[in-house]
């Protein structure tokens, strides 16, 4: 990795910064002429810097944003930073973004809550939904469940008990850019990857789907 220092201050202890030539800020901190601590600077725009030693097997492994976490790779020197590990972790949006500070995708779980469930008893259009996304390349996971009594609008109403999407990175980027510059963009991605609206972002057959299900309240077979 190319560094660059930029600064250096010594009162008690010595503070060195350097950046890289992706633009990331290190901060290496020495006291009684041992190292301290190396870290990469926080950017509140874009999360909580860490180095990630993400495995082959990460989107099979992953079931929620705090499992990330578990990838951490502690650094002990300068030599132990490399670029292409380090992230930063949005925890308040469930969001990863890379050194260059460009989203990433990562899989996307949800459940009924603010998403898909029977509208009226054998809701045909809510079954050919779950049928399509079955087969959707997008979908890694879907399972349905009875809505517990507290929650349900009748007896035996079904919807999502898990699913787990995973958009791929082109079209994700496209979602975080149709919505990054708006308050709460996070909210508005998960509410496209839940379906908690008409989106085109499963394809023609899901959206038209979604149109019949949110402006035509059920169809029973």
């Amino acid at each position: 990795m190319n560094l660059i220092k930029v600064s250096e201050k010594e009162i008690s202890k010595k503070i060195n910064t350097y950046k890289t030539e992706k633009g990331l800020e290190i901060v290496e901190t020495i006291e009684n002429g041992k190292l301290k601590s190396v870290n990469i600077k926080e950017d509140k725009n874009f999360g909580f810097p860490y180095i990630l030693n993400l495995p082959e097997n990460w989107i099979e492994e992953y079931d929620d944003f705090y499992k990330l976490y578990e990838y951490r790779k502690d650094i002990k020197s300068i030599e132990d930073l490399k670029e292409e590990e380090a992230y930063f972790l949005y925890s308040s949006g469930h969001m990863l973004f890379d050194a260059n500070k460009k989203i990433v995708s990562i899989p996307y779980t949800f459940n009924y809550i603010g998403s898909l469930e029977e509208k009226c008893e054998n809701d045909a259009v809510y079954k050919k939904l779950i049928e399509a996304l079955k087969k959707h390349p997008y979908v890694l996971e879907i399972e349905e469940k009875e809505i517990e009594y507290y929650n349900s609008d009748f007896d035996g109403q079904k919807g999502i008990s898990l699913a787990k999407v995973y958009i791929p990175q082109e079209k994700y980027e496209q979602l975080y850019n149709k919505y990054k510059e708006t308050e709460y963009w996070s909210i508005s991605m998960g509410n496209e990857m839940k379906m908690n609206l008409i989106t085109d972002l499963y394809g023609e057959e899901i959206e038209n789907l979604l149109k019949k299900y949110y402006n035509i309240i059920g169809e029973k077979i």
